[in-house]
């Protein structure tokens, strides 16, 4: 039992800042960035989303997340997902899609086997077949973690925490994972599947791994379509691979420790009062007149500036933009340091920046690394909108249809059904699911929509007025994935032009700065989205932000 005691000790013990943690500084170094980026364009395109298909119904449910191991098409996944005999729609990160049937299953490792159905060559990751995972060892992610919707394949980066993490085999990673990112893959920096992804602790650093081997000692057994209540007596498959690359990874070096001195103070500690509530984020400084740039939610009608750690001055708000959730603040002092606005030149995150290693200063000695996680994108508003109808939505063949009406709601009190075809939406004819979803996310609670549903080729108008979606039930069971600690900022959607990033921030660590690791400024941090993921808005929404600002005080200087 003592093993187990250490372990838990060890796993309450997150280490963030990373400015004294020679680990730390052995991850993120110019040469792991340059292996990482590497790797991740050269097995990204074997990463699939997996969805399962009922082909009686002609529907699609759930999503999780795989690997391409051989060119004919094997899938390694996890077995709580993936099941003997389903079929399962395939996707690649470049939009191509065909079906998988499921064959192997096996719960005592959590491991299943998939194999795509229609002949062809398949781009597949190479797997460690002569090492294994060693503590401390980096590794990295690619996998489709459920909270972005659409998925997105996601990159994530950190090292092996714990070969032996609990009483399976399996092992723990640094590489955040959620559900969704279920069966993905876990690579070592040559770019070889070392684990493929199970389940998730309450602590951050709890990313639970099925080790390679255990594929490997089994994989004639997972080749037959069987789900397995023992183990069985298996061979070891003759799969090719580069092997394990026992090679000293990197030096302890001091790159981040002098961006820390070099960009003492262009991160701001801000406290300030929202609805009688003392709120505390962080701020970026700016080189022109004292301003900083804040997230907006968390800013009140003033706000207290810690300057170099020892200052404190009010501030005054001066410009706001809710859209984009920032806000100007300027302080008295009108202290000229800060990020110069004229050295951002257009967007300086695009898709050849994942991999880049990243830097966020949270105070003058501590700072958070990351690793870039995606290309920017819009982030819309979740699919959780406050106007509800009472019923889902489900496509089935080529229709949508209505699914689980909920008794005394408006869909039910119209005397709806499940099954009911919705044909349209206030004269808007509906040809998805996300047409339907989009036409609700308009509205709000009390307004009346007029839809037009068929019923055994009859068609039937009606008006309804929307109410409200129903909150979770205290006693609903919450997923461990939204427990971790600090949890989520409260504002985190409905932003354009942002990236993902693998921090580990706070909700009171955003609107502070993020720099790459040559010190360049590339965004602000807007927001802790989910277990696994920051995001940051690109830099030059910020640079935009600002100059809407001086345009509008055009001449009044």
């Amino acid at each position: 039992m003592r093993h187990i005691y250490l372990f838990a000790f060890a796993t309450c013990i997150i280490i963030i800042t990373g400015c004294l943690d020679i680990h730390g500084q052995e991850l993120y170094s110019p040469k792991l960035q340059k292996q990482l980026k590497i790797n991740v364009r050269k097995v990204r395109s074997t990463c699939v989303v997996l969805t399962e298909f009922d082909s009686i119904k002609q529907t699609y449910s759930g999503r999780f997340s795989g690997v391409v191991v051989s060119k004919d098409g094997i899938i390694l996944t996890a077995a709580h997902a993936a099941h003997k005999g389903k079929i399962y729609k395939v996707k690649f990160p470049d939009g191509r899609t065909c079906s998988a049937i499921g064959v192997g299953e096996m719960p005592q490792i959590d491991g299943a086997m998939l194999q795509i159905t229609e002949t062809g060559n398949y781009p597949y990751a190479r797997i460690d077949c002569l090492g294994g995972p060693d503590i401390d060892q980096p590794c990295f992610s690619l996998s489709y973690p459920y909270s972005f919707n659409p998925s997105k394949l996601i990159l994530r980066y950190g090292k092996v925490n714990n070969l032996w993490a609990d009483h399976t085999g399996k092992f723990s990673s640094s590489c955040l994972m959620e559900p969704g990112d279920s069966g993905g893959p876990l690579f070592n920096l040559n770019g070889e599947v070392i684990g493929i992804h199970s389940r998730v602790g309450l602590a951050l650093d709890s990313n639970y791994e099925v080790p390679i081997n255990q594929f490997i000692k089994h994989w004639e057994a997972l080749k037959i379509k069987k789900k397995y209540d023992a183990f069985p007596i298996s061979g070891i498959s003759p799969l090719n691979s580069t092997g394990f690359n026992d090679k000293p990874l990197g030096s302890k070096n001091n790159d981040f420790i002098k961006l820390a001195t070099r960009l003492r103070g262009f991160s701001v500690n801000l406290t300030s009062k929202i609805r009688g509530k003392e709120v505390n984020v962080l701020g970026t400084m700016i080189e022109y007149k004292g301003l900083i740039v804040s997230k907006n939610s968390m800013i009140g009608d003033s706000a207290k500036v810690l300057i170099n750690g020892m200052q404190e001055d009010d501030c005054n708000v001066i410009f706001r933009d809710e859209g984009k959730d920032l806000v100007l603040l300027q302080q008295p002092s009108r202290l000229n340091k800060g990020v110069k606005l004229k050295l951002i030149d257009g967007n300086l995150v695009s898709t050849s920046s994942v991999g880049d290693f990243l830097f966020s200063p949270r105070s003058i000695d501590e700072y958070v690394n990351s690793v870039i996680g995606s290309g920017t994108f819009d982030l819309d508003p979740p699919n959780t909108y406050p106007a509800f109808i009472g019923a889902d939505f489900q496509w089935v063949g080529d229709r949508v249809l209505l699914a689980s009406v909920l008794p005394d709601y408006a869909a039910n009190i119209a005397q709806l059904k499940d099954g009911d075809e919705l044909e349209s939406i206030n004269g808007t004819i509906i040809n998805s699911v996300a047409e339907a979803h989009r036409m609700l996310k308009e509205q709000k609670p009390g307004n009346e929509i007029v839809i037009v549903t068929i019923r055994a080729g009859v068609r039937k108008r009606a008006g309804i007025v929307l109410g409200k979606r129903p909150l979770p039930s205290r006693n609903a069971i919450v997923h461990v994935a939204e427990r971790f600690l600090d949890g989520k900022s409260i504002r985190k959607d409905g932003f354009e032009n942002i990236f993902v990033h693998d921090a580990r921030l706070k909700p009171s660590d955003c609107g502070g700065p993020v720099f790459d690791m040559k010190g360049k400024f590339v965004g602000i941090n807007m927001a802790r989205y989910s277990r696994t993921s920051s995001i940051a808005l690109n830099a030059v929404e910020v640079k935009r932000f600002i100059e809407g600002y001086l345009l509008s005080i055009k001449g009044k200087d």
